[in-house]
């Protein structure tokens, strides 16, 4: 406040208050009156208006009376006036005080509006956070005022980039408990503005203008304000989103028009993303708002918001989701319970359509908004059947949004809410859309619609369809038809109603309607919709499983109906049903199954085939089907209860004609496919009624025995007629199979069935059957596929049995005429099938077969009654050897498959006994020739030997063409069946004396390769021993040994021999593989053999003899014979086996005995595999499976186990086929084995996890089948939690294994562990897996690296995980939370042992992780914020990229050696050109966006007292001693920000800082001092704060005597250095002592930095470093120049205020004074200014000096100028020094400037006036001119010779005028060359003396006709050097000269009488010659200036000849091409007319 107006409200003190302040009024009134200008009246009222609105709180009412009419005499002057200024910064500040009254206030925000209109767009910007800080506690108009003023501030405001600037610089003075508040008053405006519509405003323009020139008092305003809100809106309606209140916010202020609006809405959008002050969450609603406008830019600015971080908001957040709920309902009509009224003026209208769609789409990401109830209900009826329904769009996001409801809404609002969703919500919906749309969408429609309010549909009173009677209706809309969009819509209302039904299953179970429903919808759906009907059909299944009885009758019925349905969706859909929906044990749905099986559509018949399957099988035969009924549910039913049903139903002539099968050789009562299905699912639940399992159903394993006994069962008496009755209907059942209507599967699965039922029941089955049905049989045996033709024909066998001796015979006569040759022609036998023509292949394969088991019965009852069967019965005789002449009939008469059979029937025969035939050692029996020849041709020596030509014939193809191929496979279907003939005839006859030569012929067959072929071997070699026969189709009836046979021991042993002896040492690899398999077959069925037993430990020698080799299969077969040997063992013999097993791997004595069978030994030095093939160990050790197997076992001290595991372990694909499946991992070893592990599983579970990711394959492979089989069928997360220690410390201990695998598996075993654990379980190894990682991070080998590198990955992502207090859920408090244990471990880990490590990735990866977790850490960081800054800061040098660190080093190389030339230019050469201050000011741009400092900024705000004094110290040190630019200039930085944004917590430990920082700016390098610098400048703010409260504590401890330790810290603090004065001090000692430009561009950077960021410190030092600024402004650098004048600039208004305020401290200073440079150390006293022993500081302050007379001018006081005059007449005397001539300036300018107060002081003196006489007079200026003019240096005398004419040209001193032209003659004389002539500068310099002296002879010529006539010769010395013959720079400065002096001299006739015409013409003619002068332009400017100066003085004595000359030359000029000489010409030429 000016000091005016304190005088002005000063209070006399003989008048009362009242009247004093009604003075004190009435004179700003009058001030205020008399004010003429705007800008008078502006200036006014910045002083008076903010404090003469105070006395408005006056107790006076008089005062407050005038204080009104002074306002409402302002308002009238500036309301239509924005020309007058208002004082807003006043205004403002007297807002906000909170001291000052409401009712002053309510003027305060009038005159503020009027006052913000009238600022420029600058200051609104600044304004702004001062006007959000006013905002809380307000009325709502002063807020609403408010709020338009920041709305028009945003647009001009430029958000910070950086974090701490800008939450400085927009709330400034908030503090954080109103923070809060003004978010979510901004929060409101906002949306309100955002949802405002322009034409609103551009209405509501007019109505808004209030009456000018009065002010209304508060109540009117709020009364006025109320009207026109409820004016507004009973006139206007209410935009959508919008309340009354609310709108009329903004149409209330005709200032906030259509253009404020669209300027304020992109602002809103960046201030409410970029500013900080907003998280996501909250602009959430603003931001969808925006995207809906209609201006392009909003919404596409909106748009990309949403694009860009709208992932970054919280979809979960209830704050947002119920605010955007409530934005789209709009506010309610009738409240919530416990919620209060809403008044209609606040009131909101729903959103706009647009809108709402845009809230739906966001919502969708949200579960929680899907659990609010009932709002979500109510938003999806508004989707629905609301007013914009129309709008497509909006139905299908509130139907996305029902989807969002079931899938994720809470179980309480789903359960709420589905009732009336479903039958009153989405059936409507489907009524409305209708089906079958073709009308195309309305998009147009619902476009124009949006932009309305659409008012939502309240679910208040809207009930269910089925809710009682009398309730209220829904309002029934039209239909709706929309096309694809319908289509679409319907669709989802489909799929949402059947997820509904997963959700609350009992809403669906009470009836069926819903399903009838979809059924009836998806017959008559279009076809894209039948998808969504279907998908909701299988959806609604499960809701259904639970029916009650009812219920699931009435949908049985629905099925049997679809079932039949034309459409095969509908067929689809019902058998889902049944198998979703029903038990397995339900009869009738498995029927429909049936049905279903045969089904045209391959779908529909594989869902069909699918429900029949066993509920285990199924699970296991389809991974994506969700059938895993629970165990009650998976029941099959009774077999008996099955076939009645089937009977039942088809005996149904509807069902029959629906489903069945209508040819022209039959009629079937199902289909083929379904009679097939029907008949296996008769067979599985007969398996299951047997107890076998699926999988051994699939295998076939025994399966045929097991299920003919059930049946057996079945059929006995004590189960009653039922039973007998139900395997008549299954009988019936199959011959309707069998019919000839049915295909070859039909026949197939009914052959296998009657097949079964004759085994098990002949009684029923062959109780109907005579000659007619054999015949019906024997017909059924021509068909080509074997599968129907076998079981056929064993049938055949059973029958022929039951048949006396003579039918037998002629029985089998008959078939061996079919049986015979081709070429025999045709007899027709009775009974027998009629055939035509040479005997088909198909009869005869069907005869050979049938005789063939006819035969083998035959022999079977010959054994059981002790008899011969090759004697009891020729017959037998007879048709072996018909079938045994087949074989031998030349190639190409007999089809091969015919051949196939014969051999499959010798087998069969030779199973059920001896060979009814002699053999050669037996003579012929007694009979006629013929048959004696036939019996001697055929005997078993033939049979055999014609068997082995077939096993030896077989080959593989030679090469790929097709017929060698069919030649290849012929040949191995021969051998394979000749090979299992030969067994079953060894088997049936095992002391036949041709048992050598068939293991000769099947040993030979090592050869070959095919597994499968050495399988078949196998299992013909285990028919040598005692073994389990393979099941066949009469072997249950069969006793194959004859009584009194031979034993078998010789031939086993033989055999084993043979193997040891010479297959598995032989060298060929086939050969071992085929040895290998078969010593497997031989233990899997021959297990019981004596032999065989006897010798286990030779097998097992062998078997891991086969490990070493080096087929794959051969090492598996072996590891699997090795479980099966260890099986067959005793106790004790299983004990010998294991260690004979370790010491055979391990390399023992035992391992020699293996040498008698092995090919080599199995020692450690084995080599199991080809080199390399499982990669080696940095040692080069191979690598082998078995080997880790056996360690793994014996690690567990269980030995044992290495059997288990080798059973286990086992992956080649032989394992799958046929023959390999017996002995994969489904057998029933495997499975024990796994059982038998169980016990041991706590020290196997953590090798087998990691040996899970071991390098190499195999060992991974096998390892992973050993973890599936053990844990396979538990949860691998619970078995991994049971064991999770024993895991983690195994991990820990292999992690420093020394082999490469264990330590590489180890890692990545640690990556898997890792995944989903919490940090309680990982806690106590945290750490040392870091260590771990760490370690194996450098590992030699790059594998091992790799996966360490993964493992360091998955370990930051659960360290981050667990540190983040977002992610982890941990009641408690900080102390004891997880995150805060997490943090306190990983933290110091990371800085100790990470940070500083030597390997750089550690380095890196333990950064990255700090910088994460400082990240999300948040409060947790406290207790660490101190070590974690210093290590960082530190880490800015030491993690720098080594390219800058090299550049640095070189370009500083060559800095320091610029003196060698070369050098010089090889490095700049080098260097590419940069210096090296150019590469730190890149240095440090990268560390100050480093992440390191990012982190480091991130740990400020948790920095409190205690921690900043643990900080300080540190970071003292780190000042004082840190390594490296980047750690120096961090913390200079750091300290600015602790400055910045906790200036508090420092304040008390500043000093210290400052110290620190102030030594450091001695450091060499500039880079360095200048962040120093600018950072004290920050510090000094906390450093006064402490210095105030120093003052102030020692204040309160001088008067309070109760506290000591008060008064005794104040008084230590006292004693010691103020930070301030230390501060200053350093400024001044940089500056003024040292003579260093860095040194003193320092101090400069300093001083800045305090005034930009410490204002009010550097004012109140301004005293002390004011005048140093003021002096560096004059710094010969410019650099250093510059600097100083920014800090000037930032704290003075303008030089002339800076001299005003501190012009005697700045004087004192340049003139010369002595300053004291304190320290903590010592103390020196400096002197400066004009009397410094630096030369350039006594120049810089003549520099200076000049400048203050300058600006200061005639203002300057007397006790400025006669200082400043003494210092520099001292100054000036001596002799001549560089700079000097600025003392000379310095002197001029002052006389210049103060001539007149110089001149009037003496005056005064002189006449006797009061005060003594001036120290320095004029004259004694003048005379020391003159003496420095006569001075010798040239240079120097004309800076000299130019001041003094200057001084004497302001002084107009006519009688110094003589002296100056004698100095002229004497300087323009010619003289005679001096000593320094021969310089190269001497004759410029000179000639530049002349020109000086020239026009000094112009400026210093006085008015005074005495002085120019005593100078006489002063004219034609300027003529003479204006001629031609001068240099152009001399002629230019006499032409000047001449111009001035004629100017000067010219003005009086008594001058002009003087003057001759040769002296006007010799002026004329050198004018002339120089206008003439092409050359110079600045000459024939001169010239013209001159010609003037004689047209205009010299017009009474100028000749018309001269003045003819003058014209011509000037007209010569009027097109000069200098625009400056034209344009003079001109306007001379205009002074000539007339002449």
């Amino acid at each position: 406040m000016s000091q005016s107006f304190f005088f002005l409200f000063a209070s006399p003190t003989h008048l009362s208050l009242m009247q004093a302040e009604l003075d004190l009024v009435e004179r700003v009134l009058l001030r205020v009156a008399v004010c003429e200008t705007d800008e008078a009246l502006g200036a006014a009222l910045g002083s008076f208006l903010a404090p003469a609105m105070l006395k408005l709180a006056s107790p006076h009412e008089p005062v407050r009376s005038k204080v009104m009419e002074l306002l409402t005499h302002v308002t009238r002057r500036v309301k239509s006036n924005l020309k007058v200024a208002l004082p807003f910064d006043a205004l403002l500040a007297q807002y906000r005080d909170p001291t000052i009254t409401a009712f002053v206030k309510n003027f305060d925000i009038i005159f503020l509006e009027m006052a913000f209109a009238r600022i420029d767009d600058k200051r609104r910007a600044v304004a702004l956070p001062s006007l959000l800080v006013c905002l809380p506690n307000r009325p709502p108009q002063q807020q609403t005022a408010l709020l338009h003023m920041i709305l028009a501030c945003l647009p001009h405001v430029a958000i910070p980039t950086d974090p701490a600037v800008r939450s400085h610089v927009l709330l400034p003075s908030a503090v954080p408990a109103e923070n809060a508040i003004i978010r979510q008053l901004l929060l409101d405006a906002f949306l309100d503005c955002m949802l405002l519509d322009a034409s609103v405003l551009t209405a509501a323009a007019a109505p808004a203008s209030s009456q000018p020139g009065a002010v209304p008092p508060a109540a009117a305003a709020a009364a006025a304000a109320a009207a026109a809100a409820a004016a507004a809106a009973t006139t206007r309606p209410t935009l959508p989103g919008l309340s009354a209140a609310a709108q009329a916010r903004f149409t209330s202020k005709p200032s906030f028009d259509a253009a404020a609006l669209a300027s304020a809405k992109p602002a809103i959008l960046r201030f409410a993303s970029e500013s900080g002050f907003f998280d996501e969450n909250d602009w959430v609603a603003i931001v969808l708002a925006a995207a809906c406008d209609q201006n392009g830019k909003v919404a596409g600015d909106a748009d990309h918001i949403l694009h860009q971080r709208l992932g970054k908001a919280d979809p979960e957040s209830e704050a947002v989701v119920r605010q955007l709920l409530g934005l789209y309902l709009g506010s309610p009509a009738v409240p919530a319970a416990g919620q209060p009224a809403v008044a209609a003026a606040d009131a909101r209208k729903p959103a706009n359509l647009k809108l709402k769609t845009r809230i739906l789409t966001y919502l969708q990401r949200s579960s929680t908004a899907a659990s609010v109830f009932p709002d979500a209900l109510q938003v999806i009826f508004d989707g629905f059947f609301g007013a914009g329904a129309s709008n497509a769009r909006l139905r299908v996001s509130a139907l996305q949004f029902v989807h969002l409801l079931c899938d994720r809404g809470s179980d309480a609002c789903v359960q709420m809410s589905a009732p009336v969703l479903v039958f009153s919500g989405l059936l409507r919906l489907l009524d409305e859309l209708g089906s079958n749309s073709t009308n195309s969408n309305s998009n147009s429609s619902s476009d124009a619609a949006s932009s309305g309010t659409a008012t939502p549909m309240r679910i208040d009173a809207v009930s269910p369809v089925n809710s009682a009677p009398g309730g209220p209706a829904i309002a029934q809309s039209t239909q709706v038809n929309i096309g694809y969009e319908g289509t679409k819509m319907r669709s989802m209302a489909y799929t949402a109603v059947a997820k509904l039904s997963r959700r609350v299953p009992a809403l669906f179970q009470k009836d069926v309607s819903v399903v009838q429903r979809f059924f009836e919808a998806l017959e008559r759906e279009e076809p894209n919709g039948r998808v969504a009907v279907q998908e909701a059909l299988s959806l609604l299944a499960p809701a259904y499983a639970n029916a009650t009885d009812t219920v699931a009758d009435t949908l049985r019925e629905l099925l049997f109906k679809s079932i039949g349905s034309s459409l095969p969706q509908v067929r689809l859909a019902a058998v889902h049903y049944a198998n979703s929906a029903y038990p397995f044990s339900d009869v009738a749905a498995r029927f429909i199954c049936i049905i279903a099986a045969g089904d045209a559509k391959d779908d529909v018949a594989e869902e069909g085939r699918r429900g029949l399957q066993r509920p285990s099988a199924q699970i296991a035969s389809s991974a994506s089907s969700k059938l895993q009924r629970p165990e009650s549910r998976q029941q099959l039913p009774a077999y008996t209860e099955v076939i009645a049903y089937i009977a039942r139903q088809l005996s149904d002539s509807a069902i029959t004609q629906r489903h069945g099968l209508r040819t022209d050789t039959g009629m079937l009562p199902l289909v083929n496919g379904s009679l097939v299905a029907c008949l296996k699912f008769l067979h599985s639940v007969l398996a299951w009624h047997a107890g076998v399992t699926p999988q051994q159903d699939q295998l076939g394993d025994g399966i045929h025995d097991k299920i003919v006994e059930a049946l057996q069962q079945i059929a006995q008496p004590t189960t009653g007629l039922e039973g007998l009755e139900a395997l008549q209907q299954h009988l019936a059942l199959t011959e309707q199979a069998l019919s000839p209507a049915g295909n070859a599967d039909l026949h197939a699965a009914a052959a296998s069935t009657l097949h079964k039922l004759a085994l098990a029941a002949p009684q029923v089955v062959f109780a109907t059957f005579d000659a007619a049905r054999l015949d019906w049989l024997l017909s059924l045996t021509t068909s080509s596929r074997r599968d129907i033709v076998d079981p056929i024909c064993a049938v055949i066998g059973r029958i022929a049995e039951q048949l006396p001796p003579t039918e037998r015979a002629a029985l089998l006569e008959r078939l061996l005429e079919n049986a015979q040759s081709l070429a025999t022609p045709v007899v027709p036998v009775a009974g027998a099938p009629v055939v035509t023509g040479l005997r088909r292949v198909e009869t005869q394969l069907g005869a050979v077969t049938s005789v063939c088991h006819i035969v083998a019965r035959s022999v079977a009852s010959c054994i059981a009654i002790g008899a011969d069967p090759a004697t009891s019965e020729p017959v037998l005789a007879k048709c072996l050897s018909a079938v045994a002449q087949l074989l031998q009939a030349p190639e190409g008469d007999v089809h091969s498959s015919v051949i196939l059979a014969s051999i499959h029937g010798l087998g069969t025969i030779g199973q059920a006994g001896p060979l009814p035939v002699l053999d050669d050692t037996q003579p012929p029996a007694a009979a006629d020739g013929a048959a004696t020849t036939f019996l001697q041709a055929t005997s078993k020596r033939v049979i055999v030997e014609q068997l082995l030509k077939f096993v030896a014939a077989y080959s593989p193809a030679p090469n790929n063409t097709s017929a060698a191929s069919e030649q290849a496979r012929n040949q191995l279907k021969l051998a394979e069946a000749s090979i299992e003939a030969l067994g079953e005839i060894v088997s049936g006859h095992p002391s036949l004396f041709l048992v050598p030569q068939i293991m000769s012929g099947l040993l030979a067959m090592s050869k070959h390769p095919n597994p499968d072929l050495h399988f078949t071997v196998g299992e013909a070699l285990a028919c040598f021993g005692a073994r389990d026969k393979p099941a066949q189709s009469d072997s249950a009836a069969m006793d194959t040994t004859p009584d009194g046979a031979p034993s078998t021991t010789t031939h086993m042993s033989t055999l084993l021999d043979e193997i040891f002896s010479k297959q598995i040492r032989g060298a060929s690899i086939r050969a071992r593989r085929a040895a290998s398999i078969w010593l497997l077959c031989l233990v899997k069925f021959a297990g019981a053999d004596a032999t065989l037993a006897k010798r286990l430990t030779d097998l097992q020698t062998a078997f891991v003899t086969l490990l070493t080799d080096n087929d794959d299969l051969t090492q598996e077969v072996a590891s699997k014979g090795l479980g099966f040997v260890y099986e067959l063992g005793t106790p004790e013999m299983k004990k010998t086996l294991v260690n004979l097993l370790a010491e055979q791997f391990t390399g023992g004595a035992s391992a020699a005995a293996t040498r008698s069978i092995a090919h080599t030994d199995v020692t450690p030095e084995s080599r199991l595999f080809d080199e390399g093939a499982m990669g080696k160990t940095p040692d080069g050790e191979s690598l082998s499976t078995y080997k880790e197997l056996c360690s793994l076992a014996t690690e567990m001290n269980q030995p044992d186990l290495v059997y288990r595991f080798m059973n286990i372990a086992n992956h080649h694909a032989v394992w799958n086929t046929k023959r390999g499946a017996a002995f994969g991992f489904s057998s029933i070893l495997a499975t024990a084995a796994s059982d038998q592990l169980a016990p041991h599983m706590a020290q196997l579970v953590p090798r087998l996890f990691r040996y899970r990711f071991d390098p190499s394959p195999k060992i991974r492979d096998a390892m992973t089948e050993i973890w599936k089989s053990m844990v396979g069928s538990s949860d691998l997360k619970s078995v991994v939690e049971t064991y999770l220690r024993p895991i983690c410390d195994d991990l820990l201990e292999s992690l420093e294994s020394s082999q490469y695998r264990v330590r590489e598996s180890s890692a990545l075993a640690l990556s898997d562990l890792l995944m989903s654990r919490s940090f309680a379980e990982i806690e106590t190894y945290l750490v040392d897996f870091w260590h771990r990682c760490f370690r194996v991070l450098d590992d030699v080998k790059e594998s091992v690296r790799i996966a360490a590198a993964i493992a360091c990955r998955t370990l930051a992502k659960f360290t981050l995980r667990v540190c983040d207090p977002s992610l982890t859920s941990d009641p408690g408090s900080a102390s004891s939370s997880s995150v805060q244990r997490a943090v306190n471990l990983m933290i110091p880990y990371y800085l100790k042992q990470g940070i500083v490590s030597s390997v750089e990735d550690v380095r890196k990866i333990s950064l990255a992780c700090l910088l994460q977790i400082a990240k999300v850490a948040d409060k947790y960081l406290r207790p660490h914020v101190v070590e974690l800054t210093v290590v960082l800061l530190e880490s800015l040098s030491s993690l720098e990229p080594q390219m800058l660190n090299y550049l640095t080093f070189h370009v500083d190389a060559a800095a320091k050696g610029d003196s060698n030339s070369a050098s010089s230019s090889s490095s700049s050469s080098n260097s590419g050109g940069l210096t090296l201050e150019t590469l730190d000011t890149v240095r440090l741009a990268a560390s100050k966006s480093s992440p390191m400092m990012e982190t480091v900024e991130r740990c400020i705000p948790f920095i409190d007292v205690e921690t900043m004094g643990q900080l300080v110290p540190r970071l003292c040190e780190l000042i004082r001693h840190g390594v490296g630019l980047q750690t120096r200039a961090g913390c200079a930085r750091y300290a600015s920000l602790l400055a910045s944004n906790k200036p508090r917590e420092l304040a008390p430990l500043s000093g210290n800082v400052l110290k620190a920082m102030l030594a450091a700016l001695s450091d060499r390098n500039i880079s360095a001092r200048r962040a120093y610098a600018t950072a004290i400048g920050n510090v000094v703010k906390a450093a006064h704060m402490q210095s105030l409260a120093m003052e102030l504590s020692t204040r309160t401890g001088a008067s309070s005597s109760s506290s000591s330790s008060t008064s005794s810290s104040s008084s230590s603090s006292g004693n010691a250095q103020d930070p301030l004065e230390r501060v200053v001090a350093a400024v001044k000692t940089l500056y003024l002592e040292k003579d260093d430009d860095d040194a003193r561009l320092t101090a400069a950077l300093i001083v800045q930095a305090m005034a930009r960021q410490s204002p009010d410190v550097l004012r109140d030092v301004a005293s002390d470093l004011m005048p140093v600024t003021f002096l560096g402004i004059h710094d010969p650098v410019e650099e250093v120049a510059t600097t100083w004048r920014e800090a000037w600039e930032e704290t003075v208004p303008g030089t002339e205020g800076g001299l005003r305020l501190y012009g005697a401290e700045i004087v004192h200073l340049l003139v010369g004074s002595t300053v004291v440079m304190s320290s903590t150390s010592s103390t020196t006293a400096v002197t400066v200014g004009l009397t410094s022993s630096s030369w350039r500081i006594k120049k810089q302050s003549a520099v200076a000096l000049t400048t203050v007379a300058e600006k200061g001018g005639e203002r300057l006081a007397a006790n400025l100028i006669d200082p400043a005059l003494v210092g520099l007449v001292g100054a000036a005397a001596g002799r001549t020094w560089d700079g000097k001539e600025a003392v000379l300036k310095a002197l001029c300018g002052f006389v210049v400037s103060n001539h007149a107060t110089l001149k009037q002081r003496e005056e005064s003196v002189g006449q006797g006036g009061l005060g003594g006489a001036p120290p320095v007079t004029i004259q004694q200026i003048v005379d020391i001119l003159f003496r420095e003019a006569n001075k010798v240096r040239r240079d120097y005398r004309r800076v000299a010779v130019q001041q003094l004419a200057l001084t004497l040209q302001a002084l107009r001193t006519h009688h110094r005028y003589p002296q100056f032209v004698e100095l002229a003659q004497a300087v323009l004389a010619p003289q005679e060359e001096a000593e320094d002539d021969d310089e190269p500068n001497a004759k410029p310099l000179l000639l530049l003396l002349h020109a000086v002296t020239l026009e000094g002879l112009g400026q210093a010529c006085p008015h005074t006709i005495e002085a120019i006539a005593s100078a006489s010769s002063v004219l034609p010395t300027l003529v003479q050097f204006a001629a031609l013959t001068s240099v152009w720079n001399v002629r230019l400065a006499a032409l000047k000269g001449l111009e001035q002096y004629i100017a000067k001299a010219f003005t009086n006739a008594q001058s002009l009488a003087a003057v001759s015409q040769e002296t006007i013409r010799s002026i004329v003619e050198v004018t002339a010659a120089s206008l003439n002068d092409m050359k110079f332009a600045s000459l024939r400017l001169a010239a013209v200036c001159v010609a003037e100066s004689v047209v205009t003085c010299a017009r009474p004595i100028l000749s018309a000849s001269d003045a003819s000359v003058i014209r011509s030359k000037l007209t010569a000029l009027k097109s000069d091409l200098d625009a400056n000489v034209k344009s003079k010409t001109n306007a001379v030429l205009l002074l000539m007319q007339g002449l």
